[in-house]
């Protein structure tokens, strides 16, 4: 247990070995450098800041036979790969550094990322935000800033420094990236003071652990903390409630530590936090009088903006228009979803003209954590059990017909990556979900979940909900969590079944 212990302690410095080959399997990794560079030049001209007229490096991905199957350009000439693999990472991912560095300013240096070979293709490393915003990870090299990989037994992770000025002199950043559920994830700590790299490597210990929530930031103790404790809370207004959109109040407590075990405030501390934001607004209201004058540009006027509006709907239908017609009732939504409320009211549709059946919906709500509770209702065999040939959409047959379900939790998506954030950010459970109707999958979902596709051969029969397009397995397992209906491949099955069938085995296959 103590070898381990200390294994586990071993860091890798932010200078490593390179290479400008790596075999992936059969595949091969290049770096291509300008004809002008060689390794040996550039390990010279490394932190120089002295300007290149070198074409700027690339990656290459060959496949067994020597073909190239992709290309990830970089920004300057001067780049390093280290050849070791990143330990744990969801695919064949290596460190490439590009030098930033210039003659002048303490704000610039050699730059990392973490490159991925995900089959055929290169990428990035990436870290989901709360709203779903995917960035890419930078580990920099300057003046103030710093980090290094530690190897843990689950898989490496990187630590990250960086000072930037404020308004009252200076704070660090102290950013944990690791891998949980085959993602990566980013946990970070802002402390004021500074950090300069003449200085140590800071403790391991000022940095979020891995058990820390995602970025929400807390003001605490002359801390800003972003590990998670607290959510943002409604001012209780019980008169002009508008200002509950319109005012913002920061309440700063004093070594006022919150419940660490539960990740809340407790409860007089927030009860305290309300009557100061009631009192404040309270007050302002007063002396709305004594606001200076709007001196921004002038508003649009109502009429422009309703016509603005217009144009930009009927162009957009213009360029994505969307036609179905089932028993002579044709859709009344011309274009295709470009929000969720599109996508309830298409499924609404489906459902009104008996294209999907078999549905009772009790509500649909915006405010409940999940949108809407439905019951399965197939009174008899014919109609809806699958058949290849006559009935692609219907239910398994070794449902016991006729069958009424109990009710059931319905989710509405645009995108099904954004269930997955939900999901991340404990908002929503897979477990709680049984049918998502949404209008497209990205593809991002491939961290957390399988979709197996049931508009492909026989696959339909092992359908529970007429009509779902897809089964959502947890990532790894054969743990089947619920079934999808994404709508624009419902809809391009139904006009082309053979062409989408080939599109779908293309699409979804177990990576």
């Amino acid at each position: 247990m103590r070898l381990w212990i200390l294994l586990g302690l071993l860091c890798i410095s932010p200078v490593a070995l390179s290479a400008t080959d790596v075999e992936v399997g059969c595949q091969r990794l290049h770096l291509a450098l300008d004809p002008r560079l060689t390794p040996e030049i550039v390990d010279q001209a490394w932190g120089s800041g002295v300007a290149r007229d070198e074409t700027p490096a690339a990656l290459q991905l060959f496949d067994c036979d020597g073909r190239l199957l992709d290309r990830f350009d970089l920004e300057v000439p001067l780049a390093r790969m280290d050849p070791t693999l990143v330990h744990g990472a969801p695919a064949s991912t290596f460190l490439v550094s590009t030098d930033l560095t210039r003659e002048a300013g303490t704000y610039n240096g050699p730059l990392t990322i973490l490159l991925q070979v995900n089959h055929d293709h290169l990428s990035a490393a990436t870290v989901r935000g709360l709203d779903g915003t995917a960035t890419t990870i930078h580990l920099t090299q300057t003046g103030k800033a710093s980090w290094k990989q530690i190897n843990t037994r689950s898989g490496d992770q990187f630590l990250q420094v960086e000072s930037h000025p404020v308004r009252a002199g200076f704070e660090t950043s102290y950013r944990r990236f690791l891998i949980q559920r085959k993602q990566w994830i980013e946990r970070t700590l802002v402390r004021p003071g500074i950090w300069e790299s003449d200085g140590e490597f800071p403790s391991e210990t000022l940095f979020p652990d891995a058990s820390s929530k995602p970025n929400v930031p807390i003001v605490r103790s002359n801390v800003f903390s972003r590990s998670g404790q607290g959510d943002l809370a409604v001012i209780p207004l019980t008169s002009t409630i508008d200002y509950q959109a319109n005012a913002h109040v920061i309440v700063h407590f004093t070594d006022g530590d919150p419940d660490m075990g539960r990740k809340v405030f407790q409860p007089e501390l927030k009860a305290l936090a309300d009557l100061l934001a009631i009192r404040c607004v309270t007050i302002f209201k007063r002396n709305l009088q004594h606001l200076r004058p709007d001196t921004g540009t002038v508003a649009m006027p109502p009429s422009k903006q309703l016509h603005e509006w217009r144009k930009k709907q009927e162009e957009y239908r213009d360029l994505n228009q969307l036609s179905y017609s089932y028993n002579s009732n044709a859709l009344s939504l011309l274009a295709k979803p470009q929000q969720e409320q599109d996508v309830v009211a298409l499924f609404h549709e489906l459902l009104g003209m008996g294209r999907l059946r078999g549905y009772g919906i009790f509500a649909t709500s915006q405010h409940e954590t999940y949108d809407s509770l439905y019951v399965l209702d197939y009174p008899q065999v014919d109609g809806f059990r699958f058949d290849r040939a006559n009935n692609a959409l219907g239910v398994s047959g070794e449902l016991s017909f006729p069958f009424s379900s109990e009710p059931r939790v319905l989710e509405y998506k645009f995108d099904f990556d954004s269930l997955v954030a939900d999901i991340e950010s404990d908002v929503k459970f897979s477990q709680h979900v049984n049918l998502v109707v949404c209008w497209k999958a990205s593809g991002d979902y491939k961290g957390r979940f399988f979709l197996n596709s049931l508009l492909v051969g026989d696959e339909g029969s092992a359908r529970v909900n007429y009509g779902s397009t897809h089964q959502a397995y947890a990532e790894g397992s054969n743990e089947l969590r619920f079934e999808v209906i994404i709508l624009e491949d419902l809809l391009r099955y139904l006009q082309d079944p053979v062409e989408e069938a080939a599109r779908q085995k293309l699409t979804y296959v177990d990576d």
